[in-house]
């Protein structure tokens, strides 16, 4: 058998005087590589959203109010808060609608809303109950903002 040599572990304050030259860092919010002899470093993340989309707009198999709605959502990512996951998402589509509801109704895009929700559902990142619940609070907001929604008429 072949043995493993067990490499000494350094204590905290070890590893809190270690210099960190040498070792490759990035920065939180922005994802650029950071110098650890910099002393500052810029937090403008603006480039991710405008790089966003840009991306967005080259697809091909997106319809133009597909593309607008990814943009908004994407948009409200980025200005949102940093380590959204999954058991989050109920909570950050209730704030998405309730900053955002009435700018999906005003441009049309309360279909591309509905869309995402069951993609997100057959993902399995968000339960049934959670998808019914967010159109219903998306048609209350409609309606108290008195936006019709033409999708809804046509059924």
């Amino acid at each position: 058998p072949t043995r493993v040599k067990n490499e000494r572990s350094l204590s905290v304050e070890e590893a809190s005087s270690t210099p960190c030259n040498g070792k490759s860092s990035i920065h939180s919010l922005n994802t650029i590589p950071w110098d650890a002899g910099q002393d500052k470093f810029s937090d403008d993340v603006s480039w991710v959203l405008e790089k966003s989309v840009k991306d967005m707009m080259d697809f091909q198999d997106l319809t133009e109010k597909e593309k607008a709605f990814y943009c908004l959502w994407n948009q409200f990512l980025v200005n949102h808060r940093p380590g959204i996951c999954k058991i989050h998402l109920p909570t950050v589509l209730e704030e998405f609608i309730v900053l955002m509801g009435r700018e999906v109704g005003e441009r049309g895009l309360y279909r591309q809303f509905v869309g995402h929700l069951i993609m997100m559902m057959r993902e399995g990142l968000v339960e049934q109950e959670t998808m019914v619940r967010m159109i219903k609070c998306l048609q209350e907001c409609l309606k108290e903002a008195s936006l019709i929604i033409k999708e809804l008429r046509v059924c």
